[in-house]
């Protein structure tokens, strides 16, 4: 598993795998089942597209809910070697994953202001589809101490 976790100045990574707690540094970061910031091309795809929306100011939910639906799939010389099968590899290397038992459970966004004030938003998927069975939406303020 991957966690992030900290403060409005100071946030940090641990995997399961690497046992080690690292700082993020300010900027545009992705990650996916591996880690923090390894370049697979969903991920180094998102990140772009992110910047994108940026630069472009169009940081909002829908936009960033649909930059998380992106099913588009890369052909096999782009993908890393998992140990999956080909055909499997292939159908999870896109940002939302659909296949018949495996697949994309939740979207999450978490918006944090220099503030403190905070919004996070998580929609919900039938199995095996990108059907949204609930959204669930919750605002609240922190403090950095």
């Amino acid at each position: 598993y991957n966690l992030i976790a900290g403060t409005l100045s100071s946030l940090c990574h641990y995997s399961n795998r690497e046992k080690s707690v690292n700082r993020i540094t300010p900027g545009i970061h992705g990650i996916s089942n591996a880690f923090l910031n390894t370049p697979w091309p969903k991920v180094e795809r998102a990140k772009k597209r992110f910047s994108e929306l940026i630069q472009n100011g169009k940081l909002t939910e829908n936009e960033l809910f649909h930059l998380l639906s992106d099913q588009e799939r890369f052909p096999p010389e782009q993908l890393p070697d998992t140990g999956l099968e080909p055909e499997l590899e292939r159908a999870v290397s896109s940002c939302f994953i659909k296949t018949a038992d495996y697949g994309t459970r939740c979207s999450t966004l978490l918006f944090v202001t220099h503030h403190g004030e905070v919004r996070f938003v998580e929609r919900v998927f039938a199995p095996g589809t990108n059907n949204v069975t609930e959204e669930n939406g919750y605002d609240f303020r922190f403090r950095d101490s």
